[in-house]
């Protein structure tokens, strides 16, 4: 009597389970490689948010809200006039219209809005003048740089405020003889 050996069934090759080994080796070398990198910068210590916070509704603790603290905008313009709030300020005044800001709105953050055609010399100087403004916990001035968003290659975006500015520029540049 002769016993039958059941049919051989081919070997197949899964795909799928080999698919699933290759991502968890192509997250592993992208996780492993990303640890290894070295940061060529100086260490630092980062600020904190340190913003004040108000009480709740009802005034009896509970939930806390962060308040925003006053902004004061200091413009320097393309002929190096400085302004702050939309009023005009001597340069040599600067650092004392600030302080006294300041100390009618302690804590505000102060954005620098300076003009596209003016150096970053001029940008630097400004912030100096600003952070060497005395408030009265001793610390310096937050201050910010207010700057017109673009896109990826670097080209000014078209804004509602930007595409009125160019309108009225155009019309302006087309009466001109």
């Amino acid at each position: 009597m002769r016993i039958q050996r059941p049919p051989t069934k081919k070997a197949r090759i899964e795909i799928i389970p080999m698919i699933d080994a290759i991502f968890f080796l192509l997250v592993f070398f992208m996780y492993s490689s990303l640890s290894m990198v070295k940061m060529k910068a100086v260490n630092v210590a980062l600020p904190t948010n340190r913003a004040p916070k108000t009480k709740g509704a009802g005034g009896k603790g509970g939930a806390t809200k962060a308040a925003a603290p006053a902004k004061m905008v200091v413009t320097l313009t393309t002929g190096g006039d400085y302004y702050i709030n939309k009023q005009k300020v001597a340069a040599a005044n600067l650092s004392n219209a600030l302080a006294q800001d300041i100390a009618a709105n302690p804590g505000a953050v102060v954005i620098v809005n300076p003009s596209k055609s003016q150096t970053t010399q001029a940008l630097i100087d400004t912030i100096d003048s600003i952070r060497r403004v005395p408030t009265r916990n001793g610390e310096p001035l937050q201050v910010l740089i207010a700057t017109e968003p673009v896109d990826a290659n670097g080209m000014a975006l078209k804004t509602a405020t930007s595409t009125a500015t160019n309108a009225a520029s155009s019309k302006a540049t087309a009466n001109v003889p």
